[in-house]
């Protein structure tokens, strides 16, 4: 059996074309890639999106404008930022890196 982990949350695209707000979207991880997907049938027009485990150079807290840590960057390419909103971003950052992403506990 593969080691995954998944959580529920918000997304914004990296390239700002799109937002969805929690719980509109699935974070599904292996060791092998990082799936988002859209909930709630929203799936038949948007994504999903996989980020491939090789592509990530970096995960850590998504800090708001008030500097609240509600999320997870996930910096692909050390360009592109995925960023999924979770108010359970510590449990997300432990389980991606169970996983063996690279994860930063700061900013």
């Amino acid at each position: 059996m593969t080691a995954s982990f998944t959580a529920i949350g918000g997304l914004n695209h990296p390239e700002g074309r799109m937002g969805l707000t929690g719980p509109l979207v699935r974070l599904e991880a292996t060791p092998n890639e990082i799936q988002l997907s859209a909930r709630f049938g929203l799936g038949k027009f948007l994504g999903p999106w996989l980020i491939p485990r090789a592509q990530v150079t970096k995960i850590r807290p998504a800090s708001t404008s008030l500097g609240f840590f509600t999320g997870v960057e996930i910096i692909v390419d050390a360009s592109r930022v995925w960023i999924f909103w979770s108010l359970r971003h510590v449990e997300v950052l432990a389980g991606l890196r169970t996983l063996g992403y690279p994860v930063r506990d700061t900013y």
